[in-house]
């Protein structure tokens, strides 16, 4: 247990199980962040790092398998991706269980989307991605050249989860 109590995925998961939302700040993270975890809680924690671990990963493969097709360049766009999975930020985020796993999957799908013409899923998922996590933000600059509408989901999306 010493081990799981140094981890990142562990703390989240402690301050998810309050039921005041008040004392979420102290982890760092808006509380939608958390309460995205809480249901987390009813297991054991290993348990549920491993759980979080194998559905943000598995996501994030099928997020690369399906952007291999959206490549039309002919190039191996699957070995490119396959490489930055392999890199030091992606492993220490797995090893410490961080929440940017499931944000990187959020703003990939979200950008994936677009790009094949969806509109509003893409911008809830961006709307999501930020209420869990401020820096998303940035990605709505993605969405500058995209139709107006598509921020302002995002924006009202941030807004109704940050009021839950």
């Amino acid at each position: 247990m010493k081990y799981m109590e140094s981890r990142n995925f562990y703390q989240i998961l402690m301050y998810s199980n309050s039921s005041d939302p008040y004392t979420f700040a102290a982890s760092g993270y808006p509380p939608f962040g958390n309460l995205v975890l809480a249901p987390l809680t009813l297991i054991d924690s290993y348990a549920s790092f491993m759980l979080f671990i194998g559905v943000t990963l598995s996501g994030l493969l099928a997020l690369l398998f399906s952007a291999a097709h959206v490549d039309k360049k002919g190039d191996a766009p699957l070995k490119r991706a396959g490489l930055l999975i392999l890199m030091f930020p992606v492993v220490f985020a797995v090893e410490r269980g961080n929440l940017d796993l499931l944000i990187v999957l959020l703003l990939g799908m979200a950008v994936l989307l677009s790009e094949r013409g969806w509109k509003s899923i893409p911008a809830v998922l961006v709307g999501v991605a930020i209420a869990i996590k401020i820096y998303p933000i940035i990605i709505l600059l993605f969405f500058l050249h995209k139709e107006h509408r598509s921020r302002f989901v995002a924006i009202a999306t941030v807004t109704a989860a940050s009021l839950t």
